[in-house]
């Protein structure tokens, strides 16, 4: 009798949830109803792999699975920390989903910022980005923020930057996006553009 190789069980599980993962990735981005929820286009929105997988930190922290973060959803989220009164130097945390139909996003996730070496005060210059659109998340215990982008090219890039950060700490998780419709004209876009920027 001859032998063959098979694989393992544990492989094959792996890679069925691959393809699973990468057809409700396609199903995704194929939704163009208002409303519709696109979270699935994200690659590892809320960490639960343990990984940063899909994402670049660039100087932005990694998985964390302390169970510090009181607004986390699940077991794992991201953080970055260095010593009180020391301060968070710049750096980015994102991910860019291809293949996106054109129109207005709504992105939330948890963001905190805290001070330690400030009686644990919220700080500035932690922010959640969606292409041209960034709010800044200044909250010490961890809230949901929410920040809007619009994408004319198919692309979006998401997650969250520190710019002059004055906390020591930060924490972010659970990334959810949302479709809002597409932009019908110039002047539109353009008015949309600009209250992104005051936003």
């Amino acid at each position: 009798l001859h032998s063959f190789p098979t694989r393992r069980s544990s492989d094959l599980a792996i890679a069925n949830i691959a393809e699973i993962q990468a057809a409700y990735i396609l199903a995704a981005k194929a939704q163009s109803t208002v409303g519709a929820n696109m979270t699935l286009a994200i690659v590892n929105p809320s960490f639960e792999d343990g990984t940063i997988n899909g994402w670049t930190s660039n100087n932005c922290g990694g998985v964390a699975n302390n169970y510090n973060f009181d607004a986390r959803t699940g077991d794992k989220f991201c953080e970055r920390w260095t010593a009180a009164p020391g301060k968070l130097s710049d750096g980015t945390f994102l991910q860019t989903l291809s293949g996106m139909p054109n129109g207005k996003y709504m992105l939330t996730a948890e963001l905190q910022n805290r001070e330690q070496g400030n009686g644990d005060a919220a700080g500035h210059g932690f922010f959640l980005v969606a292409n041209e659109g960034q709010t800044e998340g200044v909250t010490n215990n961890g809230e949901t923020i929410t920040t809007y982008g619009v994408v004319t090219d198919g692309s979006l890039t998401i997650g969250v930057k520190l710019e002059g950060c004055t906390g020591n700490w930060i924490c972010f998780d659970n990334f959810q996006l949302t479709y809002l419709g597409t932009i019908a004209t110039d002047e539109e876009l353009a008015d949309l553009k600009a209250e992104i920027e005051i936003a």
